[in-house]
């Protein structure tokens, strides 16, 4: 008879997110890393807090695309260490959380 035969491949993948936090920022309005922000694929929600040094917040966003421009409102904030919190759900459901420091370079 006529026998026909299908082969198929399927490649199934591991989920991966991938985050690039910097660590250091230099809001200078000469178009290099004048802000601090987070660069990422795969993330369905985003919430980035920034502190000063006495821990009050100072900038907050729920927008990957929008990054901390070195100020608390209109004032320019000095040179020095930062802390940030991150959240983040990524397109899997998962929640992920960072903290770290951002250097702020004038």
């Amino acid at each position: 008879g006529n026998q026909q035969q299908s082969l198929s491949n399927v490649l199934c993948l591991p989920y991966t997110a991938v985050i690039w936090i910097p660590n250091a920022f230099s809001p200078n309005a000469d178009g290099l890393n004048d802000t601090f922000s987070i660069k990422g694929i795969s993330i369905r929600d985003f919430n980035l807090r920034v502190f000063d040094r006495w821990g009050s917040k100072i900038f907050e966003s729920n927008s990957i695309y929008e990054g901390w421009d070195g100020k608390a409102g209109d004032r320019i904030c000095p040179a020095g260490i930062y802390s940030f919190q991150l959240n983040i759900r990524l397109q899997d459901g998962k929640n992920l959380f960072h903290s770290g420091t951002i250097h702020l370079i004038r």
